[in-house]
This record gives C-alpha cells, structure tokens and sequence, in this order.
C-alpha cells in the first residue's frame, strides 16, 4: 500500500497552541496558503482512494485535494485525533493550572492514560489499527488527518519494522 498522509492545515487553535481533539476551529489565512499549496503539489497525482477524518480542519483540506486529484472523499471517523476530554481548547499552561493533578497522570503514562470525559489512548490506538487493517495493500492512498493519528501511524509501522511506502 502506498499512503501520502497529509496532515490538515493550520487552524486558530494550532497558533494560539491549543488542544483541538475534536473541537472544530476556523482554519487561519495562513491554512488557506497551505491548502492551495497542496493542491500544486498533489494536483494530477494518481491515487486510489482519499480517506479524511470527519473534523472539519481535516474535512475541508480533503475537499479542496480532491478538487485537484478528482476523486470522491471518503470519511472514516476512526482516523479522527483523539478526545481530549477535559484539555480540549486549552493551551498546555491551562491544563497544569486547572488539571495539574490529571496532568501529572499523563505525562507518567500516557500510553493507559485516559482524559476525563474524553478517550483512552488504547482505544486511540485500537481504532487506528482497525482503519489501517481494512486498507487494501494493493491500493494508492491520500489520507487527510490530525497529528497524533500520523505520529501513531508512523511509530508503529518503524517499532513493528514493518515496511510503508509514505510521499510527503
């Protein structure tokens, strides 16, 4: 299988360094720049299939690739960035402040770490093996998604020593 991962492009709560697990917000001039950037680099690249998470940060920077490669988006929930519960919309400052308790816990064990209200990293990592599993091996891929789904993706495949053709 052949992945071009993209990640989705840049919103306010990436410049004002915010967690946006599954929170929507405005994607910034300087993520319009990134968009139309992709679409000159991808524009003509032949691939089977663009598979994008639900979020809309990742939702509208698949819409505007498929305008260029002319293939149908499909949505796979499983891909989305994992809930942050309790730490969504807050900047890293915030979270010691009202959650340093919650904090300390993840930061020992963030891989059995759960965020009140949001999700397990186990389910995090459960549901993303099951979307790459159901790709076929055979096919090209364009997937549009979020930062923790990428380095998991890319941890994995490197720890596993499995083999992973990725473009960037």
């Amino acid at each position: 299988m052949k992945l071009i991962i993209v990640r989705h492009v840049e919103t306010e709560a990436n410049i004002n360094k915010k967690f946006s697990g599954w929170s929507n917000y405005n994607i910034t001039q300087n993520g319009l720049n990134q968009i139309n950037e992709l679409k000159r680099k991808l524009k003509n690249k032949y691939v089977d299939y663009i598979i994008t998470s639900p979020l809309y940060r990742a939702y509208y920077t698949a819409l505007e690739i498929s305008k260029v490669v002319n293939i149908e988006i499909i949505i796979d929930e499983r891909i989305k960035e994992i809930n942050f519960g309790i730490f969504d919309g807050k900047t890293i400052e915030e979270i010691k402040e009202k959650y340093y308790k919650e904090y300390l816990s993840w930061m020992e064990n963030y891989k059995k770490y759960c965020f009140p209200n949001g999700e397990c990293y186990s389910s995090f990592f459960k549901r993303i093996d099951e979307f790459l599993n159901d790709l076929d091996k055979t096919k090209k891929y364009i997937i549009v998604t979020h930062g923790g789904v990428i380095n998991y993706i890319t941890k994995k495949r490197i720890n596993l020593g499995d083999y992973m053709e990725v473009e960037i």
